[in-house]
């Protein structure tokens, strides 16, 4: 990594918690991880204006931000939506102090008409984000386009996150509340490049830190949350009052992501040297062997004095890939789909069996 290391408006709401965690980070490279691959992909084909290569929850998701754009587009341009030019996965940037210090953003997309632009910003997965008015990665894409486009009287922002909400909220800012953020957002930056800023530990700031496993504030702020105070541990679990079960629920979920994060550090040194935990080694996993020609294995089942019945007994069927299967027959999405596949499998599905129910938190009631 370079020395100059820049600030992201994609890190804001984090950065601005803790403001040590930017230099806490610098040098650390993040780990590929599932959910990111799945998200890249549907923001790819975002761009291009083609869903192509995606597996059929990646193209619903897909499908469903595209309709939320032109929804939105048409609530904020009106009739002159259909002028809209858009350019999409451009990068900005911002200098201050004659350089000193550099931010970046990298919306999603920035629509424009004449002197009005909107900046939406796409979630492909289930974590709510917040609200337009109070996102302020959101809030940065403004400013910085603000300061690169010129001659605009107003930028809208608006959070696309289909799996939380087709009716996103948007936020519009002029120049009063466009300087005001940049002053805001200066000071974050400025504090965030500061080697003597606190690293101020908790749940949003955290979640994506990289410097996690390095991070002494996080090491007992997360051990702060594990859910065993003396008063827990002196009673057995049936005899715990009320308040003691809320205060198990409430650290629960940080003390468990805890012990997940100096498990997969574990893991992580025992690759790298076999020494590193003493009496503990790296054991090859198991690698799965799918039946990848299901027709020849029954040809050659049927060889053997098999008969069809007997072979399809025997056969498992994923209903994902069955319904992506079924979309590529049909060229149904979404909801005609979804009542295709009902129909397709009426009678023949396992009703008996059904996943454990779990405690979740319940939102307060208004």
């Amino acid at each position: 990594m370079s020395d100059h290391y820049w600030t992201r408006a994609s890190n804001a709401a984090a950065d601005r918690l803790c403001p040590g965690r930017h230099l806490a980070q610098r040098g650390l490279e993040e780990p590929p991880g599932e959910f990111a691959l799945f998200g890249r992909a549907v923001h790819a084909a975002l761009a291009k204006g083609y869903p192509s290569g995606l597996d059929l929850k990646q193209h619903d998701i897909y499908e469903s931000c595209t309709k939320i754009e032109a929804k939105v587009l048409a609530d904020y341009f009106g009739e002159d939506a259909a002028k809209v030019k858009v350019v999409r996965e451009k990068e900005y940037m911002l200098w201050f102090d004659g350089g000193k210090y550099e931010h970046r953003g990298h919306p999603d997309a920035v629509f424009r008409v004449g002197r009005k632009a909107l900046i939406p910003d796409y979630k492909a997965l289930n974590s709510e984000v917040p609200e337009s008015a109070t996102n302020l990665q959101l809030r940065h894409y403004a400013c910085m386009v603000w300061a690169n486009e010129p001659l605009l009287t107003e930028i809208a922002v608006v959070p696309i996150q289909p799996l939380v909400t087709h009716s996103p909220t948007i936020c519009v800012y002029t120049g009063d509340a466009i300087a005001i953020s940049t002053a805001e957002m200066y000071e974050s930056v400025v504090r965030s490049h500061d080697p003597a800023s606190p690293r101020i530990p908790g749940e949003v700031q955290c979640q994506w830190c990289l410097a996690k496993t390095k991070c002494a504030e996080y090491q007992r702020w997360a051990g702060s949350k594990v859910p065993v105070p003396l008063s827990l541990l002196e009673v057995p679990v049936a005899l715990w009052t009320p308040e003691m079960r809320v205060a198990f629920c409430d650290g629960y979920s940080v003390a468990a992501k805890w012990l997940e994060n100096c498990w997969a550090e574990m893991e992580r040194l025992a690759k790298a040297d076999p020494n590193a935990v003493p009496g503990y080694g790296m054991k090859e996993g198991s690698k799965p062997q799918p039946i990848t020609d299901p027709q020849k294995v029954f040809e050659r089942f049927e060889a053997q004095g098999g008969k069809l019945e007997q072979f399809m007994r025997a056969v498992g069927l994923a209903k994902g890939k069955l319904a992506e299967a079924l979309s590529v027959v049909t060229g149904l999405r979404g909801k005609k789909l979804d009542d295709a596949f009902d129909s397709l499998v009426e009678g023949c599905v396992d009703l008996q069996k059904q996943n454990k129910a779990s405690l979740v938190k319940l939102k307060p009631k208004e």
